[in-house]
């Protein structure tokens, strides 16, 4: 073992940090430019680029069930989701939960209704972005809000039946192929008493978070909620 392994070793977690950031400087995950300053380095983005950043108006308050949405889409969120989605870019897509997480914090009687959520239920991906990303981004949220609010998850409540891509569709075409855009895959007993609520990353029509909700309505649930990390204005 060398000197400077040992020194490492020795040195306090605040001077660990230090070297490490000399090293390694912490940049934007948006624009890739490198910053020094906490308050940049603590919510991983730019000061320019965290200014293009909107948070979604809160869901109505009425009702049970709700349509959460934590950011517009647009700015720096829609070039991050965009770089981990299609880039694979994982260390951002995690940096970009950490930051959707303390948002979500942030958001008035978002605890207080997570309190009422018995299952989180994520949109599965088409079967070719399986393949080619492994792990799926919206898994990955799902998983993260359910640690964060100690809730289950059921991974395989859905399955998709159509495989092809909608970005490349129209509002009116997404809609009309959503219909049949999902099946019940392997439901349990605890679907039908849950107030259940659907993940996904970006909400653009709608079309998708609806084709759900009407499975899981099927199925006989009567509480359904929605969150996605980034909607469409």
């Amino acid at each position: 073992m060398n000197t400077l392994t040992k020194q490492f070793r020795c040195a306090t977690d605040l001077e660990k940090n230090l070297f490490m950031r000399l090293l390694y400087p912490p940049c934007c995950i948006s624009c890739q430019d490198t910053h020094a300053h906490d308050s940049a380095y603590l919510t991983c983005f730019c000061k320019i680029c965290e200014k293009t950043i909107v948070l979604a108006k809160p869901p109505k308050t009425s009702g049970t069930t709700k349509d959460w949405a934590i950011f517009n889409y647009r700015g720096a969120i829609k070039n991050t989701l965009l770089k981990w989605k299609s880039q694979q870019r994982w260390d951002y897509g995690k940096k970009l939960i950490q930051y959707s997480l303390h948002a979500l914090q942030k958001q008035s009687n978002f605890s207080l209704f997570m309190s009422s959520v018995d299952l989180i239920v994520p949109i599965p991906p088409a079967f070719f972005r399986t393949l080619k990303r492994g792990l799926h981004p919206v898994d990955y949220f799902a998983k993260s809000v359910a640690q964060e609010y100690h809730k289950k998850t059921h991974f395989k409540a859905l399955k998709r039946i159509h495989q092809s891509r909608q970005t490349a569709h129209n509002k009116q075409d997404r809609m009309e192929q959503s219909k049949n855009l999902f099946t019940l895959h392997k439901p349990n007993k605890e679907l039908k008493n849950a107030h259940v609520l659907i993940i996904d990353d970006i909400k653009t029509t709608g079309a998708t978070l609806q084709a759900a909700k009407m499975q899981l309505k099927h199925y006989g649930v009567s509480k359904i909620s929605t969150l996605v990390i980034a909607e469409v204005i």
